[in-house]
């Protein structure tokens, strides 16, 4: 059952529109190009898994995708959250090629590609703040104490994958797409006793619609562009 579609994210909808409007030699806008297709190749990634998150049991699982929540001066923004009457769990997709490599030790995370090297906020550890996010929400507003997991799926086929550490529990929270619906099964495993009531899981489900704000306002002031510009 899906409880939010997937849409272009509204991010992707801004930012094409301030491309149009911004002078090609604006400083801002090779900065502004390059989160574009950054977001854009993420939004395909996304579309990518839906192949996989339907052979999810309907009854059984609810599927958001692309949550947006405040959190103070920042957003909280989850790819696509899987919610049942045992647990949730948070998907963060990563659409990335080239040889993507997990630094456990050091905590991080950089891609080597066409011979150069990039390094990105670590995906683990963005979902483990999201994970916090969602208990935390949960628990203000009275909700049963369902745990809330998360897993990292890279989504582009030709990534080679590297872990450098020996750390076994982040190595099981990241693979890719083909590997998903396997690990979605461990959390099934793990995660054996119902706790949410139908009725429970309906109320999250509209909780989560009703708090997810499209982060509109983040846009401009990142990149320090006002609207006559």
């Amino acid at each position: 059952m899906i409880g939010k579609e997937r849409s272009i994210p509204i991010v992707i909808l801004i930012l094409e529109a301030i491309l149009r409007r911004l002078p090609k030699n604006h400083l801002k806008y090779p900065l502004i190009a390059e989160e574009l297709e950054r977001r854009r190749a993420g939004f395909r990634g996304e579309e990518s898994l839906d192949y996989y998150l339907r052979s999810l049991p309907e009854k059984e699982y609810i599927i958001f995708h692309d949550l947006n929540f405040p959190d103070g001066d920042f957003n909280c923004q989850i790819d696509t959250l899987l919610l049942t009457s045992r647990f949730a769990l948070i998907l963060e997709i990563k659409n990335m090629t080239g040889k993507l490599t997990f630094d456990i030790e050091n905590e991080q995370f950089f891609q080597i590609k066409d011979g150069n090297e990039k390094g990105y906020s670590d995906p683990i550890a963005q979902a483990e703040r999201h994970q916090k996010f969602i208990q935390k929400l949960f628990a203000e507003h009275n909700l049963p104490p369902v745990p809330v997991d998360h897993l990292v799926v890279i989504s582009n086929p030709n990534a080679i994958l590297e872990f450098k550490g020996n750390n076994y529990k982040v190595i099981k929270r990241v693979c890719k797409s083909h590997s998903m619906l396997k690990r979605i099964s461990l959390y099934e495993q793990k995660y054996e006793k119902k706790i949410l009531t139908p009725k429970e899981l309906r109320k999250i489900s509209k909780l989560l619609v009703k708090l997810n704000t499209p982060p509109t306002k983040f846009i401009l002031q990142n990149y320090g562009i006002k609207k006559q510009s």
